[in-house]
């Protein structure tokens, strides 16, 4: 579980950014991208690394996919609109929107209701197994 240490740890990892090309995020459908900024392993027991990713969405795009990691989000520009098909939720989040993607194995259906591109951060969380 996160604690006050591993939250500023993850700050300050996301203020020394390593650039990381991006791997298995390269094949998304068109008018969605997802970029790896940085990726960092931890000394956290239960934590093997973090990847911190900028997900961008064009206007009526959307992608469905199974998640890689749990994710916390924060959505910098534009509209999200998040159904996790696992928990029968859909949410909508704009800018300013701070929440948790979903639980590494989940399937989640992300798309861009609005009509400007959507921008978030998402953090990957890859437990140690």
């Amino acid at each position: 579980m996160f604690n006050r240490k591993s939250a500023i740890v993850v700050t300050a990892f996301a203020a020394a950014i390593l650039l990381f090309p991006a791997n298995s995020w390269s094949q998304m459908p068109e008018g969605v991208n997802a970029q790896v900024v940085a990726v960092h392993n931890f000394d956290i027991p239960g934590l093997d690394r973090v990847e911190l990713l900028k997900f961008t969405i064009e206007p009526g795009a959307s992608i469905e996919m199974t998640l890689p990691a749990d994710e916390l989000c924060t959505v910098t520009q534009g509209v999200f609109s998040v159904t996790n098909h696992d928990l029968g939720t859909t949410n909508v989040y704009a800018a300013g929107s701070r929440f948790s993607g979903g639980s590494k194995g989940q399937k989640v259906t992300v798309s861009n209701p609005g009509d400007v591109l959507a921008v978030q951060w998402v953090y990957d969380l890859y437990r140690t197994e």
